[in-house]
């Protein structure tokens, strides 16, 4: 019995793990697209012919 709590324990905690790294690549790769939209558009005002 404890060794199957044992394994589920360290089953939830590998799936605790891996949404976690999902969820920090998701965060990061936002932050790079506002940063991209940021400067094209500080681009886009420095290049207009208004």
């Amino acid at each position: 019995m404890e060794s199957v709590l044992a394994e589920d324990l360290t089953e939830l905690s590998r799936h605790h793990s891996a949404v976690r790294s999902s969820v920090t690549n998701s965060e990061i790769g936002l932050k790079q697209r506002k940063s991209l939209l940021t400067l094209l558009n500080v681009l886009r005002i420095l290049f207009s012919t208004e």
